[in-house]
């Protein structure tokens, strides 16, 4: 069986790692590619599902908005999210699902972070940000997005800019989505210093680096490598079609020294 990441862009990606490390585990006959490719071959590469070439996907940036747009069958976390980042095929159409959810949530049991009642500032308004926001709704949180444009011709209650941002006088939590400060281009961050510091909880969903210029600045720890090895637990369970018994804690330690 093999399975693949697709994206524009991999070079920072330890999803090759992960996975090939679960298969070894839990004795699964199985490989996971990278694929980059351009979005006029986006197409073609997901056809490769649909001839059996492979038999499952992940989707990263900037993909995640296609592939739910281009999916003919949808799963139940997928209705109320609008973006993919698993696919596979079934009677030859395109099934999606969104793990990204289940993994983010995931992270946020697993460090504690109490989401009620609290004002949770999404940066970022790609695909990954939109199981950011549906997660945070079933955890409690009220959530507003952070983009750097806004057309005020048009009723936003939930989209605010940076410069909104600055003056935001008690920021609960921020979550980054975007990827600025990932690898290659590291030493940046999509806010500024002062409102790192000002906020009481700041996560980034990038793993690569560990500690971005944002948790840097934030003092904080929370990263995105417990949020990538458990949606790539989820993806397999679906692609294998089974709930595996793993101790996710354990698993993410073990990914941990192989990368780090």
């Amino acid at each position: 069986m093999k399975y693949a990441l697709i994206g524009e862009h991999l070079g920072h990606s330890y999803s090759k790692i992960i996975h090939e490390a679960l298969y070894k585990k839990l004795g699964i006959d199985a490989s996971y590619d990278l694929i980059e490719c351009q979005p006029e071959e986006l197409e073609d590469v997901l056809n490769k599902l649909k001839t059996g070439e492979y038999q499952g996907y992940n989707v990263t940036i900037p993909y995640k908005k296609d592939v739910f747009n281009l999916a003919k069958i949808l799963s139940f976390e997928i209705l109320k999210i609008g973006s993919t980042n698993t696919v596979l095929a079934k009677n030859g159409e395109l099934k999606a699902y969104n793990t990204d959810y289940y993994g983010f949530i995931d992270m946020i049991n697993h460090y504690n972070i109490d989401f009620k009642d609290k004002n949770v500032y999404i940066l970022g308004t790609g695909g990954a940000s939109l199981a950011i926001k549906a997660a945070t709704i079933d955890l409690g949180g009220k959530y507003k997005f952070v983009s750097r444009k806004v057309d005020y011709t048009i009723a936003h209650d939930d989209k605010i800019t940076y410069e909104d941002l600055e003056k935001v006088e008690d920021i609960d939590i921020i979550v980054n989505t975007t990827p600025v400060g990932m690898y290659p281009n590291v030493g940046v961050s999509p806010i500024k210093e002062e409102i790192a510091k000002r906020a009481k909880v700041v996560i980034d969903i990038i793993f690569n680096p560990r500690k971005t210029k944002l948790l840097q600045d934030a003092n904080s720890n929370y990263d995105g490598l417990y949020m990538l090895v458990s949606q790539a637990v989820r993806s397999d369970e679906i692609w294998q079609n089974k709930k595996f018994d793993i101790d996710m804690d354990e698993f993410v330690r073990e990914i941990e020294e192989m990368i780090f």
